[in-house]
């Protein structure tokens, strides 16, 4: 069921991108940038306890 009713939200999600010239997969990659970014210094404090610093 929950499989069924993400399909349909990214269909949805699609459709709506598509309307405003914009393809699916640039929108996902543009979300992922912006959460990297605004976990960025959760990513550096585990880069710097992976060094050992």
């Amino acid at each position: 069921m929950a499989d069924k009713k993400e399909k349909e939200m990214k269909s949805l999600v699609e459709a709506i991108l598509e309307s405003e010239g914009k393809k699916y997969e640039d929108w996902l990659h543009e979300k992922h940038m912006e959460f990297l970014m605004d976990h960025s210094a959760t990513v550096l404090a585990a880069l710097k306890q992976l060094k050992g610093d």
